[in-house]
């Protein structure tokens, strides 16, 4: 009875020390601004658009690509979670998300992209049919053949925006708020104190055998 009411003290203190020490570090982040996203996206530019939604600290303290959807066509479905600095960020990102300016921008970057890829066309156009060139023929065909798809694909892409709008970009198709645990800081420090105390137990455990074995 008395090693019981022992060990049954020792787990509560020690779930009190952690309990405190939690909430000493993490006090300040529980009371999060978290929001679960389903963004409209172009394929090739997800890397582009998730850089710089990454650059947004202002407004995010952190992002995660939960799942980006398979390719239709031009277009998938991605899904975001993100946690704010505050309630006005979560404003603040949407009309960034929203806003002629970052459309603007991703625009840029597919023409970029365009003019690249047609640059990289012609000049292996100019190779592959030059008689007296020294390189493979059969690696300028391939990257001939690659580069003439991604001309074809962002031309298609250019039409379509030049017909609709900006719009068709990015668009957020759904977003709801993320449940947040309840007492956080006591079932963290609940979970580490059981694993502690399991810890303290093997070390007492094996200190006490030890001991005895030192005695005999």
């Amino acid at each position: 009875m008395k090693k019981l009411f022992y060990l049954t003290s020792l787990f509560i203190f020690l779930n009190i020390i952690i309990f405190v020490i939690i909430s000493f570090f993490v006090e300040k982040k529980t009371n999060t601004h978290a929001k679960y996203y389903v963004i409209k996206e172009l394929c090739d530019m997800s890397k582009f658009i998730e850089k710089e939604i990454g650059k947004k600290r202002e407004f995010i303290r952190e992002h995660w690509r939960r799942w980006e959807g398979n390719c239709d066509d031009l277009f998938r479905y991605s899904n975001w979670d993100i946690i704010f600095n505050n309630k006005e960020s979560i404003k603040n990102f949407e009309k960034f998300l929203g806003s002629q300016k970052f459309k603007s921008l991703i625009y840029k970057k597919i023409k970029y992209n365009y003019e690249f890829a047609n640059d990289r066309k012609d000049l292996l156009k100019g190779l592959y049919y030059k008689p007296t060139s020294t390189y493979d023929n059969n690696e300028i065909n391939k990257s001939l053949k690659f580069f003439h798809n991604e001309t074809e694909k962002l031309l298609k892409i250019l039409n379509l925006i030049e017909k609709e709008s900006l719009d068709i970009l990015i668009e957020i198709k759904e977003k709801r708020k993320i449940k947040q645990i309840d007492n956080f800081n006591f079932k963290l420090s609940l979970f580490i104190s059981i694993n502690a105390y399991c810890v303290i137990l093997v070390f007492i455990f094996v200190f006490r055998r030890n001991q005895l074995g030192f005695y005999r």
